[in-house]
């Protein structure tokens, strides 16, 4: 489920009346266990859109990361892993149509 974290940040922008959008994505990464350190590129899926629980949940549905990954690396042995991430990222769609009024009114002058 959502961290609690963030679940704690949704309950607060819906108490406010604000909408929050929930989206997740995969991250996967070569780590040297040896080295203790990260290697190569970061893959990353899309991002997905998280349905919305009905008020007051802050709860997610599950997700299903139906997705195939393949990795190769000439590096082998046990001291080389993939560390698979799952990220959450919220958006604030309230902010997004402040933010292009403002920019409106910057490039054309107008405002207040």
């Amino acid at each position: 489920g959502l961290p609690p974290a963030l679940q704690r940040r949704v309950a607060e922008e819906r108490a406010a009346g604000r909408a929050v959008e929930i989206s997740h994505r995969l991250l996967v990464s070569f780590f040297d266990c040896e080295a203790g350190a990260f290697f190569g590129s970061t893959w990353e899926s899309p991002l997905e859109p998280i349905p919305p629980s009905p008020p007051p949940t802050v709860s997610l549905p599950p997700i299903d990361h139906d997705r195939d990954v393949f990795f190769h690396s000439p590096l082998t042995g046990d001291r080389y892993i993939l560390v698979v991430e799952t990220c959450f990222s919220l958006r604030y769609p309230h902010d997004a149509a402040l933010a292009t009024g403002a920019e409106a009114q910057t490039r054309t002058g107008a405002g207040p």
